[in-house]
């Protein structure tokens, strides 16, 4: 099918899902690293492979500033005993122990469910 000259072909964009109140709730939690507080909503870059390239507010976690900023933190350089390929941010929490995507999901499941499924429907 031509498409009529001046017109554009519609993209297909990933969906960005924004969430205020899980982002809030996020950062009311402790630093999943250290224990630290106060934190920074940190969205997560390796996400499941349906959501690569969104910013999506249901992979953030908490990480105290340091562990976010610091030269060796999660936007820092790879740290030692890093595989290789494997990403900064990944490394970094699988050495202290952390499984990102897991935290993520919990923290996005501890909100009341019947919130969650209209917010769902919206899409």
């Amino acid at each position: 099918m031509q498409v009529p000259k001046g017109t554009k072909k519609p993209r297909n964009k990933p969906v960005r899902r924004k969430d205020p109140k899980h982002l809030a709730y996020v950062a009311e939690q402790d630093c999943c690293c250290c224990g630290g507080f106060p934190v920074v909503v940190h969205h997560l870059r390796s996400r499941p492979a349906d959501k690569i390239g969104s910013r999506d507010d249901k992979y953030t976690i908490p990480i105290c500033p340091e562990s976010h900023n610091n030269a060796r933190g999660v936007h820092g350089a790879k740290p030692e005993g890093a595989y290789p390929g494997e990403t900064v941010e990944h490394a970094f929490l699988r050495l202290r122990g952390v499984d990102g995507l897991l935290l993520a999901e919990e923290l996005w499941m501890r909100l009341s469910g019947s919130r969650r499924l209209n917010w769902i429907k919206a899409y």
